[in-house]
């Protein structure tokens, strides 16, 4: 419902803001827990909001806790873009080029665009 554009700016606010300190609380508590699919779906409300800053921890959960997962590479190189952030954008393709993990299509011509 987040990301359906339904909810006025303010209104998206304060949720993504109330479900970013349910993520703090349940991260804290069970870490384990917290799915690779969570924190890809809170980074990705946090940047519609234009909230890089609060972003930025769980980008580098994300990568350390899933380091080798497709839905990690695909949501920080998504972040990076949106953000215009070439320098990290590059180092992380280049370190998904040199990974083992299958890949699918989409991520596949993402490659081929940027190499």
């Amino acid at each position: 419902m987040l990301s359906t554009n339904f909810l006025s700016d303010m209104e998206l606010k304060t949720y993504v803001y109330e479900l970013q300190h349910v993520c703090i609380a349940f991260y804290e508590h069970t870490p384990s827990g917290m799915k690779v699919e969570y924190m890809s779906g809170l980074i990705n409300l946090l940047a519609k909001i234009g909230d890089l800053q609060a972003a930025e921890p769980w980008l580098d959960r994300i990568q350390k806790d899933y380091p080798d997962d497709m839905e990690m590479y695909r949501c920080v190189l998504h972040f990076y873009y949106e953000t215009k952030n070439k320098i990290k954008f590059f180092e992380l393709l280049t370190a998904l080029k040199q990974s083992d993990i299958t890949i699918d299509k989409d991520l596949l011509e993402l490659i081929r665009i940027f190499s």
